[in-house]
């Protein structure tokens, strides 16, 4: 990273093979920020939903639902607290209405970058055909 940019970058996670419990994957297909994790919520905030159903159809409760923060200067609202996945999902739509940016997808990598100053919010790489791993 190129020091005079630095500020403009809020997080910048590559994984390996080896998952741990801060991978976060943007999924074009979700509908909502998640996580499994309850101590990833910050603050907690109003439920819209009491439950969730996965891509197969299965039905989730929501225990809880908050704002996320990836790095203090980075937030998600209206994440929701559901058990039961194995993985801590992104909303497309959620996020780039929330952070007023555009989602670039390219064959290894994707980026979020803000739609007015054109500053990337974050940078991940591609995990499958449909998942980013940031």
């Amino acid at each position: 990273m190129n020091p005079s940019n630095q500020g403009n970058c809020g997080q910048v996670l590559l994984t390996s093979n080896k998952s741990d419990n801060s991978d976060r994957i943007i999924d074009p297909e979700a509908t909502d920020h998640m996580t499994f994790d309850s101590k990833d919520i910050s603050e907690v905030t109003q439920q819209r939903r009491r439950s969730i159903a996965n891509a197969n159809g299965v039905t989730y409760p929501i225990t809880r639902a908050g704002i996320v923060a990836l790095s203090p200067s980075l937030s998600f609202s209206h994440t929701l607290l559901v058990p039961s996945p194995s993985n801590k999902l992104l909303s497309v739509s959620q996020v780039t209405a929330e952070l007023n940016c555009v989602a670039l997808i390219y064959p290894t990598f994707c980026l979020l970058q803000a739609i007015l100053t054109k500053d990337i919010l974050l940078f991940g790489i591609v995990w499958d055909i449909r998942h980013l791993v940031i």
